[in-house]
């Protein structure tokens, strides 16, 4: 077929960028300390893909690890973190342990001069938020993958960052009654509008328990100008799980539906001259797909770990820790987080 040279051409192209994502010339070697079902679904698989020296994987159960030994070949199982943080060849580490242990492995990682990446929830206040910052000399990731995904890639180069918009946000799930849900599940819905609007107070806030669960609801001021409604729940059932977005600037609307993987937008026009043009049109404007995951398409961009921002994540992390990040700037770093924290302190109050 005539076609056929240039098909073949496109798909070599297609090869080769993917190929050039796992080109990267390591020069340090790396931990993982934790072992779990998280874990074993994101990191460890992206590791491998990577072709990541991952040199120890650190656990209490060295039992658990020979499923492993596929993944890391050359990978040592030890107990003892000592042992690793006292290894000058090691630069980086990654931490997916239990949340209330994560804080302290951090600091002892931060301490030893090893750059991390850090599973949620690393500070439950704003104080300890302070005391980590402080401490974080070298490369301190905390994982807010949704600053690296998808849909945000397309929204902030489309829009930077929104200003004088009005936005309604919602983040609702089953019951959390093992944790904290403020720190280890809100905060990405709370973490991505301080992302994409910027600082915000929080104007006003009720609670209440409900069906077992807890439902926030607040009014947000950012200092961009940006105001919006959010309602953060609990009492929502697992396999009905919401968060979305809606955006509305001064000639759209803007909806991402985050758990659907979908970005779209409406252009509205308002009102001229005392007219509502609304209503001079004959029916309402088309909803226009900007992002939408592609369920039969089984790309390299197209894969889970990638849209939801885990694979951006953690090339970040490498990069700062090899030194090739280029401008430096790593979106998720945690001297970029105050003002996170402190919308949840002042939400937690």
């Amino acid at each position: 077929m005539i076609l056929d040279p240039i098909i073949n051409k496109y798909k070599r192209i297609k090869s080769n960028s993917i190929l050039s994502e796992v080109q990267i010339d390591y020069k340090k070697n790396y931990a993982v300390v934790g072992i779990g079902t998280h874990s074993l679904a994101t990191y460890y698989p992206l590791l491998s893909f990577l072709g990541v020296p991952v040199k120890y994987i650190v656990t209490k159960r060295p039992r658990t690890t020979p499923v492993l030994k596929n993944m890391f070949p050359a990978a040592e199982t030890t107990t003892s973190l000592n042992e690793v943080l006292e290894d000058t060849t090691v630069g980086g580490m990654v931490i997916c342990t239990p949340p209330d242990s994560l804080f302290a492995i951090a600091e002892r990682c931060l301490a030893a001069k090893k750059h991390v990446l850090v599973e949620k929830p690393l500070c439950r206040s704003l104080e300890s938020y302070q005391q980590m910052k402080s401490l974080a000399t070298t490369t301190c990731l905390l994982a807010l993958q949704r600053r690296y995904n998808t849909i945000n890639k397309i929204i902030t180069s489309k829009y930077k960052l929104f200003s004088d918009c009005s936005y309604e946000a919602t983040f609702k799930t089953g019951t959390y009654p093992e944790g904290d849900a403020l720190t280890e599940l809100f905060i990405h819905c709370l973490d991505n509008l301080v992302f994409l609007m910027g600082p915000a107070q929080v104007h006003s806030v009720q609670s209440q328990k409900l069906r077992g669960g807890k439902v926030v609801q607040a009014l947000l001021h950012h200092a961009s100008g940006n105001k919006g409604m959010i309602e953060l729940s609990t009492a929502q059932h697992w396999r009905l799980l919401e968060d979305k977005l809606s955006v509305h600037t001064h000639d759209a609307q803007i909806d991402l539906d985050y758990a659907a993987h979908y970005a779209g937008v409406r252009t509205l026009r308002g009102w001229k001259n005392k007219l509502s043009l609304d209503r001079l049109l004959p029916e309402a404007p088309p909803l226009k797909t900007i992002y939408q995951m592609q369920q039969m398409s089984v790309g390299f961009y197209n894969n889970s770990l990638v849209e939801t921002g885990f694979y951006g994540l953690v090339k970040e992390f490498i990069h700062r820790t090899e030194g090739t990040a280029g401008t430096g700037y790593a979106p998720s770093d945690i001297h970029l987080l105050e003002p996170t924290f402190q919308l949840i302190a002042a939400l937690n109050r």
